[in-house]
């Protein structure tokens, strides 16, 4: 297996009048599993199809294994991908579908099936080579294009949002899959999705926003210490209370609030307080240091457990987990806490929006400096783009 390196890349669609990606960096250490989240247009797609060699580059490098490949088309990479939707060959049957890669390699046509076979199994959908693709249900065609995907035998696996037309269900069942398929093979991954619950699966995570890296590093970090409030807002669960920090402490109308070693923000701040860690009081009690009094503006179930949303009388929006069976009427008051125990943690305010324009302005690239590529006609397979060359995954 191979280590993926894509570094320093710019990418920007002709005729768009910023760059898809700018300055991206992303490592996947061999044998590891990386995925991207962020929002809709901030260039998770694009930064597949770059690596792949799908998409050429303004600038930077796409190394596999430290060996650069950003000047070789999409056939003679390490790398094999799958898509959003399996894309499997009618005109096949499922063991022709799985042993087209080896084909393509050279394998004879008994070869290729016995390969097949043996991914079959790996999928756990031994007994099905020769059964008809269109007889498939969704989740066996998914099964069966991951297995075509590994049966090219090649060092990286792209993944393209590959179980989002899923139910939550067969998601499931494809994740226990991927699971086994890490374990069995060790494939160098890198994979882009929606789900934040699919990209915790992974040894690392990338946030990207607007075409930016903001954060890379484990779930549990970014849950807990997300490096902007994009990553925050992102991922969720947060109550966002301005104020600022003076010698590690965050002042605001809530109190004075320490916050942890590592915290190193200074001067205007936003503090971020997950919404399970907020314990709500009585209306009478007395409000003390980290505590605002606050009414319920709304209810929303969440399993066996229901977010409560608040307004404080500054209105900030404040959301607090509790026990589905707590009695909490639309109108009533309550006191919201920050226990000694809550994880608390601060990060600069963002810049208004006219610098980060400006910003935006500075970081494009000539187009004129695109480098020569070939691109492979397999990028008919990935998703469109709208009229403007944004990427709309």
């Amino acid at each position: 297996m191979s280590r993926l390196d894509v570094s320093n890349v710019f990418h920007r669609y002709p005729g768009s009048p910023a760059p898809t990606l700018r300055d991206v960096s992303v490592s996947v250490e061999e044998e590891q599993m990386v995925s991207v989240i962020g929002p809709s247009g901030s260039g998770k797609t694009t930064l597949l199809r770059v690596a792949a060699g799908l998409e050429p580059t303004l600038s930077g490098a796409v190394s596999f294994g430290g060996v650069d490949v950003a000047d070789l088309p999409t056939e003679r990479r390490d790398v094999t991908v799958m898509f959003q939707q399996p894309l499997l060959f009618d005109h096949l049957d499922v063991a022709g579908n799985i042993g087209f890669a080896p084909r393509l390699g050279g394998a004879s046509r008994q070869e290729s099936r016995r390969c097949a076979r043996q991914y079959l199994r790996l999928v756990h959908l031994e007994g099905f080579d020769r059964r008809s693709v269109a007889s498939l249900s969704g989740g066996q065609q998914q099964r069966i294009a991951l297995a075509r995907a590994l049966a090219a035998e090649r060092s990286v696996l792209l993944l393209d949002e590959p179980f989002s037309s899923l139910d939550r269900g067969l998601r499931s069942s494809m994740h226990d899959l991927l699971a086994e398929v890490r374990a069995a093979l060790a494939p160098t991954i890198l994979m882009v999705t929606h789900d934040i619950d699919e990209a915790a699966l992974a040894d690392s995570t990338v946030i990207l926003i607007d075409g930016v890296v903001h954060q890379q590093g484990p779930m549990p970090l970014l849950y807990r210490r997300p490096a902007t409030v994009g990553v925050a807002r992102l991922l969720g669960g947060f109550t966002e209370v301005s104020g600022r920090v003076r010698d590690g402490i965050h002042h605001s109308p809530w109190g004075s609030i320490p916050l942890p070693s590592g915290c190193d923000v200074s001067n205007d701040s936003v503090l971020l307080l997950r919404r399970e860690d907020l314990q709500l009081m009585g209306p009478d009690s007395i409000a003390g240091v980290a505590c605002r009094a606050a009414r319920v503006v709304r209810l929303r179930p969440a399993g066996t457990r229901q977010i409560v949303s608040l307004l404080t009388d500054d209105h900030t929006e404040v959301e607090v987990e509790v026990k589905m069976s707590v009695d909490l009427p639309i109108g009533s008051r309550r006191m919201v806490q920050v226990p000694p125990h809550a994880a608390r943690w601060a990060v600069s305010l963002p810049p208004p929006q006219e610098e980060t324009l400006k910003a935006r302005r500075e970081a494009q690239v000539p187009a004129a400096s695109y480098r020569g590529q070939q691109v492979s006609a397999l990028s008919a397979n990935w998703p469109s783009l709208d009229s403007s060359g944004t990427d709309t995954q």
